[in-house]
């Protein structure tokens, strides 16, 4: 806003979506915002530190006012992680943009691996086709498919875990957070196996074109 202030010091690992906060004291911040809000007696949040801390939702329920329409609303820390959480997936247009990318992502993950496997399998297809003349079932060409797919979906894992500690390394440098908790792990995992070992079924339809008088042609 056109005003000068000086900085006595630098946090790290404190980021933001929308840019940078800057911690100051509240005459400071007026000063800086001028008559955005920061009138005397308003304030936005009060931070409560607690002696002990097993005592917050007790402590919640006593500052919380009462009627339909209360002045403030008092959360625990958790409270308030998960409401914040909710509102940025939910509310505000980051949710939904994250929420498109992962639908396309896993769409074009699906169509470009079934369409690797299937064409694979059409390289393969007089290969096939003379098992099937030598008596091997479509189930047991079937099963074939589906373990490569297992196996492109474990390469693509390990890529993809490499890939991600570079990531986080580089992050790490920039001091930017990155949380990967185990249930995240895991959900990565099996939502790639699926979507590799659902692309291999895809394929099977043209493992299906794998008859003997493929060797005629």
């Amino acid at each position: 806003n056109g005003k000068q202030a000086k900085i006595v010091g630098v946090v790290s690992g404190f980021r933001n979506i929308g840019g940078a906060y800057m911690f100051c004291s509240v005459s400071t911040a007026r000063r800086m915002l001028g008559l955005f809000g920061m009138e005397p007696g308003f304030t936005t949040y009060l931070l409560v530190k607690l002696a002990d801390p097993r005592r917050a939702e007790r402590v919640r329920d006593q500052l919380q006012p009462g009627g339909a329409r209360p002045p403030f609303t008092v959360w625990t820390a958790s409270e308030f992680s998960a409401r914040s959480q909710s509102y940025w997936l939910t509310e505000s247009g980051t949710g939904a943009s994250f929420g498109f990318s992962t639908f396309l992502g896993l769409t074009v993950g699906i169509v470009i691996t079934s369409q690797t496997l299937m064409a694979a399998i059409m390289a393969s297809l007089r290969e096939y086709a003379t098992l099937r003349a030598l008596g091997v079932s479509r189930r047991a060409l079937a099963a074939v498919v589906v373990e490569q797919s297992w196996w492109v979906g474990l390469i693509g894992l390990v890529l993809a875990a490499f890939a991600t500690g570079i990531v986080w390394v580089l992050a790490r440098l920039q001091h930017v957070g990155m949380v990967l908790p185990w249930w995240g792990i895991v959900g990565t995992v099996v939502i790639s196996i699926v979507v590799a070992l659902g692309s291999g079924v895809f394929a099977l339809r043209a493992l299906f074109r794998a008859e003997p008088a493929e060797l005629l042609r």
